[in-house]
């Protein structure tokens, strides 16, 4: 006997059909609107992707799409993404903005601003100086991280040891809990080529009396200020896990408990009192930076505004604004505040009750840092700076030789980009 094979998964078939459950379309005045975002694998790019994104997603049915990548591989998977075109919204390092702007990348938001009433004045007015090129704004700012000392209260306590209060002391106390047979390091330098490591040298730089560029950007930062802060860097290495470290690998030395002390951005901090994570709950403390011998105190103004793409079309450029504008609200700030490592731009945020301890020391350290250089160079710089800082550190080259030759090649850096003009 024959059977019709549809007359026998016929039922079947209609049971499957009745049991799908009905495609619901996305409901809002955003809805059919896709916003591409491109950003770093950073804690706080992960919250902003995960609060504010995702609540605005929510509010107004806009498709919201973020990719993340590690911090050492997204200036230039964001050059790539401008010259495609793949993306909407970008979270820009500082080092990096006015490079963007200059090629055309970016959209001037001035309009939005006054279209949206956003109130510029709320931020830390240093942050919008950065963000603002030629008197128009083209970033918002999103994220201000300074870079903190952290330490060990427990084994500082057990040892007897005082807060640092100087690099000087800084060095003593790696010294002196410096044990890598019991896996234990008397600092943790971050020490990656690019960004990584000059981040780590130009708050010591700083407090030695140093500086990158003269009134007339003239690299001078292997002066004999300059010279110092290197050898001292290098001298603190010799207490450090070895290696280029990453701000990853910074953060893995720490919550294993190999670390002793370290220098590093505040957001950092919250992911140590992570039980999931970490082996130190509870056990790190956080201080002002040290003082230098020029007695100066110097931090890193970290700064990671978000910047609309002029390749996008207005629709969802006006979308994108008003995602940014969503996420000023100060429910979603006290929301980042409270649930993630969140560091923000805002000054009044770092007086709200209860926070993590490292959060109200961060908005103090904000009063006394320090700039990045702001110029399109700033990635070639830190390119040339960073080499020679790692064949002090790594390759026992002579502090004064890697300096000269990286300050020299500075100079022809800028002077090939016409800053020395007669």
């Amino acid at each position: 006997m024959k059977y019709c094979v549809f007359a026998l998964f016929a039922p079947l078939l209609l049971c499957a059909v009745l049991a799908t459950p009905p495609v619901v379309e996305a409901q809002g005045p955003l809805a059919g609107v896709t916003i591409r975002i491109l950003a770093s694998a950073n804690p706080d790019c992960v919250a902003f992707r995960d609060i504010a994104a995702k609540a605005f997603a929510d509010k107004t049915g806009a498709n919201v799409k973020v990719d993340l990548f590690p911090y050492v591989d997204v200036y230039n998977k964001e050059v790539l993404s401008f010259v495609a075109q793949q993306h909407d919204l970008y979270w820009v390092d500082q080092p990096w903005l006015l490079k963007f702007q200059k090629s055309g990348y970016l959209e001037p938001l001035d309009s939005y601003i006054k279209k949206y009433k956003v109130d510029m004045g709320r931020f830390f007015p240093a942050l919008v100086d950065i963000a603002t090129i030629g008197g128009r704004v083209y970033a918002i700012p999103a994220v201000a991280k300074p870079v903190n000392y952290g330490y060990r209260k427990d084994i500082f306590e057990a040892n007897g040891i005082g807060v640092p209060q100087t690099w000087d002391e800084v060095l003593n106390v790696a010294k002196k809990l410096h044990d890598p047979a019991k896996k234990q390091y008397g600092f943790v330098l971050r020490t990656e080529r690019g960004n990584a490591i000059g981040w780590t040298w130009v708050p010591i730089l700083r407090s030695f009396g140093g500086e990158i560029f003269d009134k007339d950007m003239k690299p001078i930062f292997n002066s004999r200020e300059g010279i110092a802060s290197v050898e001292f860097m290098k001298e603190l290495y010799q207490y450090s896990v070895p290696g280029a470290l990453s701000t990853d690998d910074v953060a893995n030395a720490l919550a294993s408990g190999v670390g002793m002390q370290t220098t590093i951005m505040s957001t950092l901090w919250p992911g140590l009192d992570d039980p999931k994570s970490s082996k130190v709950v509870n056990l790190f403390e956080y201080a002002d930076m040290p003082t230098g011998p020029s007695g100066k105190r110097s931090s890193m103004i970290g700064f990671a505004p978000y910047a609309i793409a002029a390749h996008s079309s207005q629709k969802v450029k006006d979308a994108t604004f008003q995602l940014l504008n969503f996420f000023l609200q100060d429910d979603i700030q006290k929301r980042l505040m409270y649930e993630s490592a969140w560091y923000p731009a805002i000054p009044y945020l770092f007086d709200l009750p209860n926070l993590h301890r490292s959060k109200r020391l961060a908005g103090h350290a904000l009063t006394y840092g320090e700039k990045w250089p702001l110029i399109p160079e700033a990635e070639e710089w830190s390119m040339i700076n960073s080499t020679a800082l790692q064949d002090v550190l790594f390759n026992n080259k002579p502090a004064k030789e890697a300096m000269d030759d990286a300050a020299e090649k500075t100079r022809q850096l800028l002077e090939k980009a016409g800053y020395y003009k007669k």
